[in-house]
């Protein structure tokens, strides 16, 4: 059986329901193991011993209440706790912590299947006959690949070397002997070097340099926008709170001065209307030409905050109606709105995009986002895991004793076959990754502020 009593925190032997999840893995600094997920918790929550800092959530985490029988919910429980704690040597290490939603999926469809057949999850009225109808049914499927079927089969053999660590026991016989899921699920797999394919250079020679205008030429157009548009937004925040004491009337023609002095200012510059640079699910209704108006920019002008009320978009109002479209009959509309400029692509000597909305900007900031990691991935050999796991400030410089060539160091961290805590890991690299390292700084500083991390490879907020 597992050895729970070398843990430093004392409970009840024979009574798992509080039991902590993870008596012994390392956590991270700051986590009380007493505070943790508890056995009979409905909900296991893990990330505490999650060291990769930008694992997402859903994939440490778990729900037993959304679990369609209590049986199933009983069972799953002692499953992922035998694969969490016990080392079964030859066999399989502990399952790591980042991998339990996966584990909770791939055993869910075979607990469900038992269930439908036997009206229990008892294991001991199971014969190879009941597996050998669950694995037809698995590769059934038409949209599964081989190695899909596998991981899904895997979770049988598992549930026969767990057995002793099962409060209830496990299956009592070893399932299709002699085979793997591999084998059963009709998947060649191979232990020797990967044979994938290399991207074709036809593939891969534009991506590069996609990637590299992106972060050496796009770049700088995509962090303007993005603080023009902050300050748009401070600025209609702002007028927002200032204008809550004025009556409904006054307001109302407050908001429409704005608007129309925006206008004339901008019509004085030639400017058209602002509309989206892609249509909107939510933009279909006004339209000058075939471009639909972008009425999020002309409520923030007018220091509108719609998320805060629905009605006072500017939109729904006739009169800012007819301001904007006696505007658009006179100058037109363009695509985007925003002053920052575009620009030219090096290849081609155009404007590499239409302007801005602030749509585009949330777009071209994961483009740039995904550019930076090509370059890092490509350029370093890093494996994604170590990608991932580049913090601020990890890129050193430094010149030659001679003083004419720069070394780009870059420190991250390895974890495959290392602990869970992963290893520190230096690569040498050269200046494009250096310059998708700073890109990726400047745009995870507001979401690494947000949630109190570090890491370099973050998903963006949403507006």
């Amino acid at each position: 059986m597992i050895d729970v009593q070398t843990a430093s925190i004392a409970y009840d032997i024979e009574d798992r329901s509080g039991w902590p999840v993870l008596p012994h893995a390392p956590l991270q600094a700051g986590y009380n193991r007493a505070e943790l997920s508890r056995y009979s918790d409905d909900y296991w929550n893990l990330t505490p011993a999650v060291f990769r800092q930008n694992a997402r959530h859903c994939h440490c985490t778990v729900k037993f209440d959304k679990l369609s029988d209590p049986a199933i919910a009983t069972m799953m429980r002692a499953y992922l706790y035998a694969r969490l704690n016990a080392y079964l040597r030859g066999w399989a290490p502990p399952l790591p912590p980042a991998s339990i939603r996966q584990a909770f999926n791939h055993i869910r469809p075979f607990f469900e299947f038992v269930l439908e057949e036997l009206g229990s999850l008892d294991f001991s009225a199971l014969n190879q006959s009941h597996l050998d109808l669950y694995a037809k049914k698995i590769m059934a499927s038409k949209t599964r690949q081989p190695a899909v079927n596998a991981l899904l089969l895997k979770p049988i053999w598992h549930l026969y070397h767990y057995r002793d660590h099962l409060p209830d026991g496990g299956l009592e016989f070893e399932p299709w002997p002699g085979q793997s899921s591999a084998s059963v699920a009709g998947y060649a797999s191979r232990s020797d070097e990967n044979r994938t394919a290399r991207i074709p250079e036809p593939i891969l020679t534009p991506l590069l340099s996609w990637a590299l205008k992106y972060v050496q030429v796009f770049s700088s157009d995509i962090f303007a926008a993005r603080a023009e548009y902050n300050a748009i937004r401070d600025r209609a925040r702002r007028l927002a709170r200032g204008d809550l004491q004025r009556t409904k009337g006054a307001l109302h023609a407050l908001r429409m001065s704005r608007v129309k002095r925006w206008l004339a200012a901008r019509g004085r510059e030639g400017r058209r209307v602002p509309g989206w640079t892609q249509p909107t699910t939510k933009a279909t209704r006004d339209r000058i030409g075939d471009v639909p108006i972008n009425w999020h920019l002309i409520n923030l002008v007018a220091g509108v905050i719609v998320a805060e009320n629905q009605g006072s978009h500017l939109g729904l109002n006739k009169s800012a109606r007819d301001l904007v479209a006696r505007h658009g009959s006179k100058y037109g509309i363009e695509r985007g709105g925003f002053d920052t400029p575009v620009s030219l692509n090096p290849d081609t000597n155009l404007p590499w995009r239409s302007g801005f909305d602030h749509l585009a900007v949330m777009r071209e900031e994961r483009m740039l986002q995904a550019a930076s990691y090509i370059l890092c991935a490509y350029l370093t050999g890093m494996r994604d895991c170590e990608v991932q796991a580049m913090r601020s400030g990890c890129l050193d410089i430094t010149r030659s004793q001679d003083g004419l060539i720069k070394r780009y160091r870059v420190r991250s961290t390895a974890y495959k076959w290392k602990r869970a805590e992963g290893v520190p890991a230096d690569w040498i690299t050269i200046e494009p990754v250096a310059e998708a390292i700073r890109v990726l700084e400047h745009l995870s500083k507001g979401a690494c502020a947000f949630h109190g991390v570090d890491t370099l490879c973050i998903a963006r907020q949403s507006e």
